[in-house]
């Protein structure tokens, strides 16, 4: 895979891990149809904010762990970064 390409694919999947996989759009259903990659499992905690899916490449079998950064839309998430900011330490769940 060339750099381009793989620097796409990462793009992609890390753009994915903040949608539940039922959420996913057609053009993001192709999208993974044309990586050849699925998403094998996914996990969000909404009092964290914490967010991370994976995905395996069909034909390699290579795995790719995708975090979701901050996601303001999400109170949770939003809670725990000013946590962080203002008090040095955030909910561990």
């Amino acid at each position: 895979m060339t750099d381009v390409n793989h620097l796409y694919t990462a793009a992609t999947l890390a753009g994915l891990s903040y949608k539940d996989p039922d959420d996913y759009t057609p053009q993001q259903k192709e999208q993974l149809v044309n990586l050849a990659v699925k998403n094998v499992g996914e996990q969000y905690d909404s009092l964290t904010g914490f967010g991370a899916a994976a995905f395996r490449n069909e034909a390699t079998g290579e795995v790719t762990i995708a975090f979701a950064g901050t996601d303001l839309k999400q109170i949770g998430d939003s809670v725990q970064d000013i946590l962080l900011f203002t008090v040095g330490s955030g909910i561990q769940n």
